[in-house]
């Protein structure tokens, strides 16, 4: 009479077991929602949006729906990049047949900090803003120097049919020899020149100078560390 109070037991336990690890993993993790548009607002569909590591290794991937709308979960955690992409319109893996008007590059960001659930909402179109960094320049005249590589897809676009050459992802160029440069060298400017470039704190408005290629932001009393957001006017999409 007393045998099926066994197997109740063995239930219950089991019951328990993955409430607990159910319960250990919405703890361990956060969600991650939003949409993914271009900037002329409209929903991009079949957009894969992806955490990785410092290798570059997938650790989370979403999906947009046809609204461009994504949810997930990622482990808590610091995540070097983190990006969005539609494969059947970027250049490299471009579908057949794609107008270039249609084509579009892809979207980064650098040193996700997932410590809670948040909404990101994600706009790319053909331009993008590649392997953002800011330094804090120690010494007699402190500063920070903002280092950021801007792409066109217009005007690589535009140098592939001038030069009539293409561009090859991901080539590797390790067993080619380099020679010495020459008076028939010559460079090729295929990013976007920043006509202006701001950064937006909590109140204040900063400019950022031009030194070299990297924008330069003077020293302001009351930068602190925090959020800010850096917009850059460029001449070319």
């Amino acid at each position: 009479m007393k045998t099926p109070f066994i197997p109740k037991l063995i239930l219950l336990f089991i019951l328990f077991f993955l409430y607990s690890a159910g319960y250990a993993q919405q703890r361990d993790s956060v969600t991650i929602r939003g949409q993914v548009t271009d900037y002329n607002g409209q929903p991009i569909d079949s957009c894969s949006i992806f955490w990785q590591s410092p290798s570059f290794d997938d650790i989370k991937q979403a999906i947009t729906d046809k609204n461009g709308y994504y949810t997930t979960r990622i482990p808590k955690g610091k995540y070097q990049s983190m990006g969005a992409i539609n494969m059947s319109t970027y250049p490299h893996t471009v579908k057949p047949g794609l107008a270039e008007k249609d084509q579009r590059l892809e979207f980064w960001a650098w040193n996700f900090i997932a410590d809670r659930d948040t909404t990101l909402n994600i706009r790319y179109h053909r331009m993008e803003v590649y392997g953002l960094r800011i330094f804090h320049i120690p010494g007699g005249m402190p500063t920070y120097q903002i280092y950021v590589r801007p792409m066109s897809l217009t005007r690589t676009l535009q140098w592939q049919k001038e030069e009539k050459s293409s561009l090859v992802h991901a080539q590797d160029l390790s067993k080619i020899e380099q020679t010495g440069l020459s008076k028939q060298a010559k460079g090729v400017l295929l990013a976007p020149s920043a006509d202006k470039a701001l950064l937006y704190g909590k109140r204040e408005l900063y400019k950022i100078k031009r030194s070299g290629i990297l924008p330069l932001l003077e020293p302001k009393p009351g930068l602190e560390p925090g959020t800010y957001s850096l917009r850059m006017n460029c001449s070319t999409n």
